[in-house]
């Protein structure tokens, strides 16, 4: 049997530990970056709940910011984005799928406190 060619696109090296927790998002939060996609995903958020989707997938929103904005986003990031989303505008709680976890995420709203919606 011949082995499967490996996949194509371009090589990205596997995050550290250290980048999927909650400190690495908040740090990356504070960024330039991270506040412009916050802002980016926020905005579209609210267009779709406006256009009376009952439905915002989070991923779908995270996947559409990487190639409109060019912000390399850790895949990680998406359930606490997810959290942001819906504590800055409460009416998308409804909409936004957000995970269960055992452990709690970050605390959003002292370290984030300072983005506007």
């Amino acid at each position: 049997m011949i082995a499967p060619a490996p996949p194509t696109g371009p090589a990205a090296d596997v995050p550290t530990a250290a980048a999927n927790r909650a400190e690495a998002y908040l740090a990356w939060r504070a960024t330039q970056d991270g506040t412009l996609v916050l802002r980016w995903l926020l905005d579209r958020a609210r267009e779709r709940l406006a256009a009376g989707r009952r439905r915002i997938s989070v991923n779908a929103l995270v996947e559409a910011a990487r190639v409109a904005l060019g912000v390399p986003i850790n895949n990680t990031y998406r359930a606490w984005l997810a959290d942001e989303l819906v504590m800055r505008d409460p009416g998308l709680l409804g909409v936004i799928e957000r995970r269960r976890r055992a452990k709690p995420g970050p605390t959003l709203e002292s370290e984030t406190a300072h983005v506007g919606t």
